[in-house]
């Protein structure tokens, strides 16, 4: 493991351990079948605080999580993501002690009324929202009660105009700093701007950060129309020399690139632009680039490179570790950083999320 510090503040946690949502948490699973820091670039302290916080998310709301860590410094830390894609199981754990446990009282509240409208049939939003996306920010994983930044995943099969009402009403609700009429505007040109393929995967609000933007994920762009995008929403800085010379490597060495955006009442400085592969090799030349080019560090090439070598979709476990996208991340006069993106998906629905191929054989076919 890499001799890692640990950042000031994060010795003392205030989760009380005394209680448990089950025995059967996203913590409790990393113990269970083995997996640790060893096939993955975070360190001891890190790993302990992450697990420890799973330990308040029971496995009955998410068969799909991750980590989220900067490959453009030696801080071997994470954010966790999870992904909830059944309503009913969520609407019973928001309502029960688990919901109190991870959200707080407060926080619990505004999730029981969305998980009573998403798991009510006979309510919009159960055709709405496909599935819900929650990050906690590393920093926030030491107590309970911290907002998460929230995202949903909007029915494609509707209307424009009705997920646009969803994202307000949800929202709105969600919380005090809701995002102003004119983002959702944006929302609209986001739309209007797309061409082929492409779609709005995802839409959410970065409560963690107190921000009243709403990001946007677009997916399957086709190849080099990113700055196409941009232009029709008027983004400033299309023309950006160094923002092409970056679009250009991540089209070269991607099997698909994606982007996000903020928008509020016009399209934000700062673009997401998301690089996926259909082969590990193409992930690690991706990576061998980012280093030439000073957005990589060493000590973080060598232990990302060494987690992916080593992944090996097995059967005999019900949980398969993959690496999902590397995000570069664009802002004008600021030096861009990329992270990478892991995650641990179960595999009734593993051949759905699961993109890049490993560099082993799978194994139990």
């Amino acid at each position: 493991m890499m001799p890692i510090g640990t950042r000031a503040g994060d010795e003392g946690m205030s989760i009380d351990h005394s209680k448990t949502i089950s025995n059967d948490s996203l913590g409790d699973l990393c113990r269970r079948e083995g997996f640790s820091q060893n096939s993955l670039p975070i360190s001891d302290f890190a790993w302990k605080k992450l697990i420890r916080f799973g330990e308040l998310i029971p496995l009955s709301i998410t068969q799909f999580w991750g980590f989220e860590m900067s490959l453009s410094n030696d801080l071997y830390e994470a954010d966790l993501l999870f992904c909830v894609h059944k309503a009913d199981q969520f609407n019973r754990f928001v309502n029960g002690e688990g919901g109190l446990l991870l959200f707080g009282d407060t926080i619990s509240k505004q999730y029981q009324w969305l998980g009573s409208k998403w798991s009510d049939k006979s309510d919009e939003m159960h055709s709405s929202i496909s599935n819900l996306w929650f990050e906690y920010d590393y920093s926030d994983l030491v107590t309970v009660g911290h907002k998460p930044n929230f995202f949903f995943a909007p029915n494609p099969n509707k209307h424009i105009l009705e997920i646009l009402s969803s994202a307000e009403i949800v929202f709105s609700h969600l919380s005090r700093m809701a995002p102003i009429l004119e983002g959702y505007g944006q929302l609209l040109k986001c739309h209007e701007a797309l061409s082929g393929k492409a779609w709005i995967s995802q839409i959410g609000v970065m409560l963690a950060r107190s921000y009243s933007s709403i990001r946007v994920f677009i997916q399957d762009i086709p190849k080099n129309e990113i700055v196409i995008i941009l232009n029709k929403l008027n983004y400033a800085n299309a023309s950006d020399p160094i923002l092409i010379k970056y679009l250009a490597i991540c089209e070269l060495y991607s099997s698909q690139v994606n982007l996000n955006v903020d928008v509020d009442h016009k399209i934000g400085d700062k673009l997401g632009i998301e690089c996926y592969f259909n082969t590990m090799k193409s992930a690690i030349d991706f990576m061998h680039k980012l280093c030439d080019i000073n957005l990589c560090t060493s000590l973080k090439f060598s232990a990302i490179k060494e987690y992916m070598t080593l992944i090996n979709f097995d059967k005999s476990m019900n949980y398969q570790s993959f690496f999902s996208h590397f995000k570069l991340v664009f802002q004008p006069g600021v030096l861009p950083y990329v992270k990478v993106y892991t995650g641990f998906v179960h595999n009734e629905i593993a051949r759905k999320v699961i993109r890049t191929k490993p560099l082993q054989k799978l194994n139990h076919e």
